[in-house]
């Protein structure tokens, strides 16, 4: 015994020695995961190696946590100097899932404030440099936790999705990056930014890996009103073996509905999916595909065009900026957090401490949201946006009623460089890089980003597979068939090989 201590004390002597120069970590919570290991070593002791493993499936493996995730009796900031001394007196539902079955935390990464941006340089700790890429920026919001992944500092990191949050860091920096499906991860601990959009997932070496962490954390949850129906988590989740045959997946309203024909389910289970290229064979992802003739062999390949698409950032940033002033209302001095100084009414105690406590880039969107949800300009932007996200949506179903999964590149370009200036002008331009991403959030679906290997100069750094929700196991294979080889930055790998 002792070992599991070893690898965690390993773990984080190397952040401590690595990551300075990174800025991937906002915390490290040494003292709370030697004391889980030494927990953890004590429930193993007498156990036969089967049924350790049956109990704790995760035992001995590291992983850290996007700093807008709560973890019990550590500092949860979000990034934001108006939660700067906040310590969460209870863990996320994800969190206590990953510790039940093994997993131990080492800390919280670094990322946009409250999830707001594409870069890792909004947060009020500095910014997160790419350790992949350095030319690139490390993509956000979750892009500490990304880059902890790349570095090999940490097994795997859990990160938070709103409209591509997770997909895209995993891209830029060279990593896999998981989005479930809205409702199949109870989002109980997590501060939320647009909560019709927020899921939790895991950022992980490798696609088999990232399978894994979904299958510990994706159950349902009596606290979490947004979770699925029972049946889907008994087809998606329950050892993923049945998905393959699924052909039920659960609307955005939970109710269940039929999302592939019969012809569908015959080309599943005969072994042959189809694989639908967005934007044609002139696309950078058909270039990639052409030479894996492998890949081509195994998979039906059809392309297809989604005219939708070019409404789908204009209508995500309208219905998530509106849902972020609502949530954020909460952060006002009163209760919590950050409170200004040197008012001398409660409005101006409120507009100090806004002010002072939310970066630029966060009010923008506040601003972005009270102004939609106003009484004049709701129907015209607000219940407009909700009707074009009812039309996108369609048009997705439309698709996947025609092919098992879709592939995409996973950033928009140009892809945001690590010089990055962070006026309005550069922010608003950084919107555009969203566009494949929020396809997935808007429609409430499941989506893998994956290095792919270079193509040539004009390669996507991530390819995303995105699927219908309970079909997670096609988009799996399909991911697990394009993703590169991983190789940790930083000689010497996770602290458990």
């Amino acid at each position: 015994m002792g070992e599991i201590r070893d690898r965690v004390s390993e773990a984080i002597e190397k952040i401590r020695a690595v990551d300075p120069a990174y800025r991937s970590f906002v915390t490290v919570c040494e003292e709370r995961a030697l004391q889980a290991a030494e927990k953890l070593e004590r429930a193993m002791q007498g156990l036969s190696q089967e049924e350790a493993r049956r109990r704790f499936p995760l035992a001995g493996l590291v992983f850290a946590v996007k700093d807008n995730l709560c973890v019990e009796g550590v500092r949860t900031t979000a990034a934001s100097h108006i939660l700067e001394n906040y310590i969460s007196p209870y863990s996320a539902t994800a969190v206590v899932r990953l510790e039940e079955a093994g997993a131990i935390c080492v800390g919280k990464t670094n990322m946009d404030e409250f999830a707001m941006g594409q870069t890792t340089t909004t947060g009020a700790f500095g910014a997160t440099k790419n350790p992949r890429y350095p030319e690139l920026s490390a993509g956000g919001s979750s892009g500490g936790s990304a880059a902890a992944v790349a570095l090999g500092l940490v097994d795997f990191a859990l990160g938070s999705d709103t409209g591509g949050s997770i997909r895209q860091p995993a891209a830029l920096c060279g990593v896999v990056g998981l989005k479930p499906a809205y409702g199949a991860v109870s989002r109980y601990g997590l501060i939320s930014y647009a909560s019709a959009f927020d899921v939790i997932g895991p950022l992980t070496r490798t696609v088999s890996e990232a399978r894994m962490i979904y299958s510990v954390i994706a159950r349902p949850h009596e606290l979490d009103a947004s979770m699925r129906d029972a049946t889907y988590f008994q087809t998606s989740t329950e050892d993923n073996k049945d998905q393959k045959c699924s052909g039920a997946s659960v609307d955005q309203d939970g109710s269940t509905r039929e999302s592939m024909n019969a012809q569908s389910s015959s080309k599943v289970n005969s072994g042959r999916l189809r694989v639908g290229v967005l934007g044609g064979e002139t696309s950078a992802v058909a270039a990639v595909l052409r030479k894996n003739p492998t890949f081509c062999e195994k998979y039906e390949i059809r392309y297809i065009e989604l005219p939708m698409l070019e409404y789908a950032v204009a209508t995500y940033y309208i219905l998530a900026c509106a849902q972020a002033a609502s949530n954020l209302a909460r952060y006002d001095g009163v209760r919590y957090g950050f409170r200004a100084e040197g008012y001398e009414t409660l409005d101006q105690m409120y507009e100090m401490t806004r002010a002072e406590g939310f970066s630029p880039e966060v009010q923008r969107r506040i601003r972005m949201g009270r102004f939609v949800l106003g009484q004049e300009s709701y129907h015209d932007w607000y219940e407009q946006a909700a009707r074009v996200r009812r039309r996108i949506y369609d048009q997705v179903q439309e698709a996947l009623a025609g092919v098992d999964v879709i592939v995409s590149e996973t950033l928009a370009r140009p892809y945001p460089r690590a010089d990055f200036a962070g006026d309005s002008e550069a922010f608003l331009n950084g919107y555009e890089q969203d566009k494949l991403t929020v396809l997935a959030n808007l429609c409430g679906l499941p989506a893998i980003s994956v290095p792919v290997e270079a193509a040539g100069d004009d390669a996507p750094l991530g390819i995303m597979v995105t699927a219908n929700a309970g079909r997670e196991a096609a988009m799996f294979e399909v991911a697990e068939r394009l993703a590169a080889p991983f190789t940790p930055c930083v000689k010497g790998g996770p602290a458990h090989e």
